[in-house]
């Protein structure tokens, strides 16, 4: 069983990175010709080539170019009864910001108070993103790398 991170006590389900170093832009077409691959293994009971297409959704996905609407594929395993979203690099589960825009406002907090970093992004993006998700992202990814 997972549990969010972010949220304790709330059980999610397992996300699988794929599609490494491509933009939205390839995303997004290889998702319209359907050229999304399924891994090979589930990621918690790690039995092979046993996963199934589950459904697909839209999620919203705000970055420094745009926001975007990304079709997002589920799978499931019928050997542990998991679901799980296939998501690609650039978005970072359970975030609506993609990560440019999570690790930009990092690495600028390190010169700048949380307000000018508010300011820089309302003008890179036009949306306003409250003090308390800078502090957040402040405390979870400070340490980490793109």
């Amino acid at each position: 069983m997972n549990v969010n991170a972010d949220n304790p006590g709330v059980v999610s389900t397992m996300s699988i990175l794929s599609y490494t170093k491509k933009s939205i832009k390839q995303y997004q077409n290889d998702f319209k010709k359907g050229r999304i691959n399924k891994p090979d293994c589930c990621e918690i009971c790690g039995n092979k080539n046993n996963l199934t297409w589950h459904a697909k959704y839209t999620r919203k996905l705000i970055t420094l170019n745009g926001i975007y609407k990304l079709p997002i594929r589920r799978l499931y395993c019928p050997h542990c009864m998991h679901t799980f979203a296939l998501l690609p690099e650039f978005v970072k589960k359970f975030y609506r910001y993609g990560k440019d825009v999570v690790f930009f406002a990092v690495k600028e907090l390190k010169k700048y108070t949380y307000d000018q970093v508010a300011e820089k992004l309302l003008h890179m993006i036009s949306i306003e993103i409250a003090m308390n998700t800078f502090s957040k992202w402040n405390r979870i990814f400070t340490n980490q790398k793109v």
